[in-house]
């Protein structure tokens, strides 16, 4: 049925129904039709089709496959094909109404952080490795040999692609820019902006800068080339009244307005603008005692999902395997700029 909530959230959104069953690490929406997919502890890959009438969502399932240990990141590219990586140090893929048997197109010495589509060349994908180094692979034609492989100052924590732009925010405080079509040497390295480790980071979309968040409540919006006077700044965000404070686990961009949401371990969610320095939405806590851990617009921004789970920020005392993935239709007042 069109618009059901079956949870207790208290934002009314609707649940995605047979969610993980266990803790989720990351979700994406299809770039070209409204498929959602999610990767999870328990190794499963689990796809959704999103359905909607006026500005109510229905989601209906349509595959599942499995990795033999925890799937870390996952992205969908153009054509449909799903892409998944993690614990098991390969990334695959299947092909979406074609056979569910998943197929191996990529292999690291460590886990797979970051698996993501390159929209800039079709038909290829880009991963990101603890082993630090960025592959790129023709997943049309795979061999089990990147098509390029560049070395990272450090380990791979997140990276974004936009176009020809990429960003890699890497253990050490360390961050990485390239361009992908001269791979030979990076844009730039540079030291994070922020004090604490990094956690996520998120290209804006138009490809002047980027976003990165850490684990101590705070982002910085942070320009490729200097200015002056200066355009970067930082800002101080998902804290409780009590002044605890809570990691940044996902950033991402609207794609009309280049607004962006933070998505926090307080289980809160937040839409700001960053060119007017400040916030345009804040939701209600979307749940007592998990995190929200990833979120995603569909091609148009009309639709957003994010999930909701354990993040682990508490470590394993506070463990649990419950997880949720809601879908909210925002108005443009939530999501455009000020």
């Amino acid at each position: 049925m069109f618009g059901v909530s079956i949870s207790g959230n208290d934002n009314n959104h609707y649940e995605v129904p047979q969610p993980p069953s266990d803790s989720i690490s990351q979700i994406s929406f299809c770039p070209s039709n409204d498929y959602l997919m999610a990767g999870s502890w328990s190794g499963q890959v689990q796809c959704w089709e999103i359905q909607r009438q006026g500005n109510k969502v229905n989601a209906v399932p349509k595959t599942v496959y499995q990795h033999d240990k925890p799937v870390i990141c996952v992205d969908f590219t153009h054509d449909g094909k799903l892409l998944s990586a993690g614990c098991d140090n390969i990334a695959k893929y299947v092909q979406l109404g074609q056979n569910p048997t998943p197929i191996t197109f990529a292999k690291h010495d460590a886990p797979i952080k970051v698996v993501k589509s390159l929209t800039s060349m079709d038909g290829f994908a880009m991963t990101g490795s603890w082993d630090k180094t960025l592959k790129f692979w023709d997943t049309r034609n795979p061999t089990g040999n990147p098509a390029a492989n560049v070395t990272l100052p450090e380990r791979c924590y997140d990276a974004d692609v936009t176009g020809d732009f990429i960003s890699v925010a890497c253990a050490e405080r360390k961050i990485a820019l390239y361009d992908i079509k001269n791979l030979a040497q990076p844009l730039k390295l540079i030291d994070s902006p922020l004090k604490y480790q990094s956690r996520c980071i998120s290209n804006f979309i138009d490809k002047t800068g980027f976003c990165v968040g850490s684990i101590e409540g705070r982002v910085a919006i942070q320009y490729i080339n200097d200015t002056v006077p200066p355009k970067n700044f930082t800002f101080k965000c998902h804290r409780d009244p009590q002044n605890n404070v809570y990691a940044i686990n996902d950033i991402t961009f609207h794609p009309r307005f280049g607004t962006f949401v933070t998505m926090g371990a307080d289980g809160m969610y937040h839409t700001w603008d960053k060119d007017a320095k400040s916030r345009v939405q804040q939701y209600k806590k979307t749940h007592p005692k998990l995190q929200v851990v990833s979120g995603r617009y569909n091609k148009d921004g009309t639709i957003f999902a994010y999930a909701v789970s354990y993040d682990w920020s508490q470590g394993p005392v506070f463990a649990s395997k419950e997880a949720h993935i809601y879908l909210h239709v925002p108005e443009d007042k939530e999501v455009s700029k000020k």
